[in-house]
């Protein structure tokens, strides 16, 4: 590591020291280790700092329904640097691409659990048994001024008796081994109801699987009885895409 880096290169310095045999070449190596240590100490330092931040701010999003407007951006940004844990010591990678300047007015602690749902669901399921593995994020605004995401990863993909099961409650394949199947049923109903958007899972076996969502940059307000309490919007048709 850094630390024990540093710490033998001090050693040796106050071993030439105590010998009398003091060098510049010495010096100048200790200087030169020195200055790495500390930059890379430093970056680690600023990145454990970010982590932090981050993981601060989308547990405020999750622990409440606060709708506010947001980057989208650096919502999504914060949301994948909080669950780097979750395959950080794994051969399984994420990678993203997410423009600038889309703003939205919703809630980002929604569309955190999406993505936390998609990766989780990837790693659970797309790569068992796999000894590699590639997740990819996207997003855009189309011509219709909706967001687009898109989720993929390369992983086992479903059957088609499966994806056809895919937003059931309580369906999943791990059943005693960890799985709870309401992962992809709390999904279509944060994006139909909460986001007021819509979903299609495209998956095929040895092919990955592919999740688009598109929502609108304004999510619709939720409709309050006169008693005070949140009704949620019709259910609509499902749609996963064989």
């Amino acid at each position: 590591t850094v630390g024990s880096t540093l710490r033998d290169k001090a050693g040796e310095l106050q071993t030439a020291f105590e010998k009398g045999d003091m060098r510049r070449s010495t010096m100048k190596d200790f200087v030169e280790s020195f200055m790495w240590g500390t930059d890379i100490l430093m970056s680690s330092l600023t990145r454990a700092s970010e982590l932090i931040g981050s993981f601060k701010r989308v547990a405020v999003d999750q622990s409440s329904d606060q709708r506010r407007e947001f980057d989208l951006q650096k919502t999504l940004q914060e949301v994948c640097l909080t669950l780097e844990p979750m395959y950080k010591s794994s051969p399984y990678q994420l990678t993203t691409q997410l423009p600038a300047g889309i703003t939205m007015d919703s809630y980002p602690g929604a569309l955190g659990q999406l993505i936390t749902n998609f990766v989780s669901n990837a790693l659970q399921h797309g790569f068992e048994g796999r000894t590699y593995g590639h997740m990819q994020l996207g997003a855009r605004l189309n011509a219709h001024h909706k967001v687009e995401l898109h989720f993929s990863d390369d992983g086992l993909g479903m059957a088609p008796d499966t994806l056809k099961r895919v937003y059931d409650p309580f369906f999943t394949t791990k059943l005693g081994h960890g799985g709870s199947g309401l992962g992809m049923n709390i999904v279509y109903n944060i994006v139909r109801e909460v986001l007021g958007g819509s979903i299609q899972v495209q998956s095929a076996p040895g092919a990955g699987t592919q999740i688009f969502v598109e929502l609108p940059l304004s999510a619709p307000y939720a409709k309050v009885s006169a008693d005070g309490h949140t009704l949620t919007a019709e259910s609509h048709q499902r749609q996963p895409v064989v």
